[in-house]
């Protein structure tokens, strides 16, 4: 449990700071200015704070475990499909 509690952890600190490298990225392709790209990472951090709350009940509700491993897996799975979909076009 500890392993999986760590793993989810680490998880969840490198999606959350992929966004700050990224935003001179987000300024050239989509034509935005530094100050409305900084709401990218604002928006990120909010979003991720709003779901550990709603994450708690769930996992009271289906089990810690099992919950822990489903969000492993979608971050697992969406980082892949990412990686997949830069690499290919």
């Amino acid at each position: 449990m500890l392993v999986i509690l760590s793993s989810l952890g680490l998880i969840v600190i490198f999606v959350e700071t992929m966004i700050l490298p990224a935003i001179p990225d987000f300024v050239g392709n989509f034509d935005i200015s530094h100050n409305t790209s900084s709401w990218l990472l604002s928006c990120c951090i909010i979003a991720g704070a709003l779901m550990m709350p709603i994450a708690g009940k769930l996992s009271e509700i289906h089990g810690r475990k099992k919950l822990l491993l489903i969000i492993m897996a979608l971050y697992t799975f969406s980082g892949i499909f990412l990686q997949y979909h830069y690499l290919s076009s």
